[in-house]
């Protein structure tokens, strides 16, 4: 390597101060002179060799290096390391040798030290270039090789899954075979019943067969009865192992599966008393709001934590990750993760992939690289989030290839675990609250009820109001919009509206006794009794239950056929359930006719998701996934996997961030921690939010550059999940070059996105005075006025804007018609008329509109907690037909007034000018006569 320009000049300066030297001695002693001549060439013969074997001994060490190691001995032994900024550095410096050894210098050679010296650099400067493009390709060669590790993780990870769901299936046919022959002579007694076993077996293999679909196992080609029935097999089999015995499970056992039983030492047990203590307080904490329990439980975690029990380590460093019960520390969080980590724990790894990814703890910018590998290690480990922030990573392509295979099967496994927790008649409810909707909607409803509100529905049931009495309880059955589930209130509610005669609360009563309910003894006989009351009446969900008892043979005799016609009434009432179950009878052929209709199981699976039901949604994306009774979509099955996995209990994080932004003051920053985290996750409504705050507070919790561009960041992902508001905020961020350079042209690519997609009319009326002003665009007034008459039909409260608008369009249009523009007086005409301003709607009757109200007020929310007032629709006003059409006539006559003084005074203007040229003429001629 050449030496520095410092010890270039250190160097000349000796060289001169030598070359004195030299001549003094010279002119004293020229004997010495010619001593000294004919010494030197040697020594700089000798000085050049050895650099010149210096620069060529490095490379071909490097080479050799490289050649010798394993990659496999690499990856067992030596850990994933990053190239830094300071081992790049010690690698371009010289050694240290060459700044000690100091050639001498002669007469001759000191006269031409300077060109030496740049001799000496035009000679090593391809040296120089070789070894830049060799560290140019190192680094290539580690990135290749990062990425070449993490896919064989994927790989070996999908592998091991298929490898285990084979010995599973080999287990489940060894131990079919040993129960048939058992069952063998116990078929002869049982002749006269040769039906029944087989439909109890296939309905309790329906989530056996289906998983089974979806994983692969069974080929979309094979889908036939036979198929059905070989799962419906397996699960029995399972199941009648599942109900023998302990003593006749006792004599079979299997030693080479049971882990030795593992003593504890003193301080395992002291933590483990600890963590227990603090799990206790914490489930008895109603909500994150008691700030007194929380901080004693976390107390007895961090003691246990302190004494290394993993999962109270987990919660702890969880904890201080947001400031929930300990005090907000991302540094302590961040010192526990890698402690977590280095034990290959999987929250471990999540943590520290997320503080990577967002690059919170200032120790160290954002790695996402870094990010990447431990997220691969959380999502191959079976950490749910970390399996979910995987997948919207390949599904999105952030950071990664989009591979929808891959996103598809993370997003399954999650999707699973939220399955077998779901029960089909009570969907978990996710309030999708955003915060920039929250501003705009109506009377500030949000989507959760306040106490207020359930207070005034308390006192309305108290006085006996049947339809509160039924609404209440319904709330604490399923829990949601803020409520907790309290089976014992909706107990006493649901008998209250019962006395009344009510079916909705009579069949909600035998849903409870049916087994749905903690709070009562199941009894299948009185069960029957409240379904049987409430399907006289005609009731939806009483119809369900019946079918469901009659499906299962609880209290009367099986009968598939009358559970198919109990389920067909109920779902021809609209209900979800009712739906579902029968798209399951027809999707494994448990019907009157025995055959699989997977058509009609996708009618009824698709009726079923558009009212929110969460087993809908996954067995359409089983469907989707496996190609059954529709073509194979990667796309739309992954879609409805992400679905499915957004719905499990740790979407309840998203109340927790709105309610900790909205209530308590100084908690944004822990709110906005969250949202970030759930934003990683794939969360739409996450993404939004986190944007909002960093857009209404840039200098609160970073630089307001940094702020503006992880905003424009998160609205970019938001919009990409099709959010009409959020491709209207990144337009603005590209319009006004926030968070990156301005680019028109993209904002209104954006504009239009959104105003033809979505009918957006901030975003209609933005890209309408794009096109009046040319921005981005060709000015075309036509155009402009176009979208200037949409954005009035979309939202009535464009209604001023875009008057004045227009307004001002007509008198640009009038003066680039007098300026002898390419327009014509039909234009002219088209443009003043304002026809496509005023819509024909009119208001309905007083009590008409008192009735909407009051419909509107019970429904306003779907299944998901979502306003139909949402961003993707924008509200609809109306206003009455006589006073709109008065103002469209005022407003006519009025443009028309105007524009006819301008174009008198125009003219007469014009008139003036030209008698003033003429007059000086005629003065002259005046003079001459």
């Amino acid at each position: 390597p050449l030496p520095s320009m410092r010890t270039a000049a250190n160097r000349l300066i000796a060289a001169i101060a030598l070359l004195c030297f030299i001549c003094l001695l010279l002119s004293l002693l020229p004997g010495v002179a010619a001593k000294l001549e004919k010494q030197q060439p040697s020594q700089q013969k000798q000085q050049k060799q050895e650099q010149q074997q210096r620069v060529v001994k490095e490379p071909k060490q490097q080479e050799s290096i490289v050649k010798e190691t394993n990659p496999k001995q690499q990856q067992q032994q030596s850990p994933i390391t990053f190239p830094d900024a300071e081992d790049e550095a010690a690698e371009s410096m010289p050694d240290a040798e060459t700044f000690d050894e100091e050639p001498d210098f002669d007469a001759e050679s000191a006269e031409d030290a300077e060109p030496m010296y740049l001799q000496q650099q035009q000679k090593q400067q391809p040296q120089q270039n070789k070894q830049q493009k060799l560290k140019q390709k190192q680094q290539e060669a580690e990135h290749a090789e990062l990425q070449a590790r993490i896919q064989v993780l994927i790989d070996n990870a999908v592998k091991k899954q298929q490898e285990r769901e084979k010995l599973k299936k080999q287990q489940g046919q060894q131990k079919q075979k040993e129960q048939q022959k058992q069952q063998e002579p116990q078929k002869q007694q049982k002749v006269q019943q040769p039906h029944k076993p087989k439909t109890q077996n296939k309905i309790e293999s329906v989530d056996v067969y289906t998983l089974k679909l979806g994983s692969g196992q069974i080929k979309p080609e094979a889908e036939d009865a036979a198929a059905a029935d070989e799962a419906a097999a397996a699960a029995s089999a399972a199941s009648s192992k599942a109900e023998q015995p302990p003593q006749e499970s006792a004599k079979s056992p299997e030693p080479t599966e049971e882990a030795p039983e593992k003593f504890m030492t003193h301080e395992e047990v002291r933590a483990q008393q600890l963590f227990e203590d603090g799990q206790r307080i914490l489930n008895a904490t109603r909500s994150s709001s008691q700030t007194a329990l929380l901080a004693k439980a976390f107390q007895y975690l961090a003691q246990a934590a302190a004494l290394n029990h993993t999962k109270a380590m987990e919660m702890t460093a969880v904890g201080h990750l947001f400031g929930e019960g300990v005090r907000l520390d991302l540094l302590e969080a961040e010192r526990i993760f890698h402690r977590l980590a280095e034990l290959g724990n999987q929250r471990g790894q999540l943590g520290l992939a997320f503080l990577h990814s967002q690059g919170l703890t200032k120790t160290e910018p954002a790695s996402p690289a870094k990010a990447l590998l431990y997220l691969t290690f959380s999502a191959i480990g079976g950490d749910p989030f970390g399996q979910m922030a995987l997948a919207y990573r390949y599904w999105a392509g952030l950071g990664v290839e989009t591979s929808c295979e891959t996103a598809l099967l993370f997003y399954q496994q999650v999707a699973r675990l939220v399955a077998d927790k779901v029960k089909p008649w009570a969907s978990p409810a996710v309030l999708r609250i955003r915060l920039l909707d929250d501003e705009t909607a109506p009377n500030g409803q949000t989507g959760a009820l306040d106490d207020d509100l359930i207070q005034y529905y308390q006192f309305l049931a108290d006085k006996g109001d049947v339809n509160a009495q039924v609404g209440l309880g319904q709330l604490y059955f399923q829990g949601g919009r803020g409520v907790p589930v309290n089976h014992m209130l909706a107990l006493n509610y649901f008998k209250l509206a019962a006395q009344s005669g009510n079916a909705n609360a009579m069949a909600y009563l035998g849903k409870m006794y049916a087994g749905d309910s903690s709070a009562v003894t199941p009894s299948n006989k009185t069960a029957l009794q409240y379904f049987t009351s409430a399907a006289q009446s005609g009731n939806a969900i009483g119809y369900a239950g019946l079918g469901l008892m009659h499906l299962q043979g609880r209290g009367v005799p099986a009968s598939p056929q009358k559970a198919e016609e109990f389920f067909g009434r109920s779902a021809e009432l609209g209900y979800a359930e009712g739906q579902l179950q029968l798209g399951l009878m027809h999707y494994t052929g448990i019907t009157q006719a025995g055959i699989r209709d997977l058509k009609k199981a996708l009618k009824y699976f698709t009726l079923a998701s558009q009212q929110g039901n969460t087993l809908a949604f996954f067995y359409l994306a089983q469907m989707h996934a496996a190609g059954s009774g529709v073509l194979r979509s990667c796309q739309t099955a992954a879609e409805l996997y992400k679905n499915v996995a957004e719905r499990g209990r740790w979407s309840d994080q998203l109340m927790e961030a709105h309610r900790l932004y909205k209530e308590e003051s100084g908690s944004a920053y822990a709110a906005l921690l969250r949202y970030l985290f759930l934003a990683d996750s794939g969360y739409e409504v996450a993404q939004s939010n986190a944007a909002y705050i960093l857009d209404q507070n840039p200098e609160a919790f970073f630089p307001a550059n940094e702020s503006y561009s992880r905003a424009r960041q998160l609205w970019s992902r938001a919009a990409g999940q099709s959010y009409a508001q959020a491709r209207l905020k990144l337009a603005d961020y590209h319009y006004y070059g926030l968070g990156g350079p301005a680019n028109l042209e993209q904002a209104a690519s954006l504009y239009r996105a959104a105003s033809e997609q979505q009918s957006n009319a901030q975003a209609m009326f933005n890209l309408a005075y794009m096109y009046e002003r040319g921005l981005g665009l060709e000015r075309d007034l036509h155009l402009a006025k176009r979208y200037y008459d949409q954005a009035a039909e979309a939202s009535a409260d464009a209604y001023m804007p875009v008057m004045l608008a227009l307004c001002r369009l007509a008198v640009e249009f009038v003066m680039d018609y007098l300026r002898g523009g390419n327009y014509s007086v039909a234009d002219l005409i088209s443009l003043l008329s304002f026809s496509n301003f005023w819509p024909s709607a009119t208001l309905p009757p007083p009590e008409q509109q008192r009735a909407g109200q009051h419909q509107a007020g019970q429904a306003a929310y779907d299944e998901d907690g979502e306003s139909p007032d949402s961003a993707n629709q924008q509200r609809q006003y109306s206003m009455a037909a006589g006073s709109r059409s008065w103002d469209s006539l005022l407003l006519t006559v009025l443009v028309g007034m105007f524009v006819y003084l301008l174009i008198r005074f125009l003219n007469r203007a014009a008139n003036r000018r030209e008698a003033g040229a003429a007059a000086p003429g005629q003065n002259r001629n005046n003079n001459n006569n």
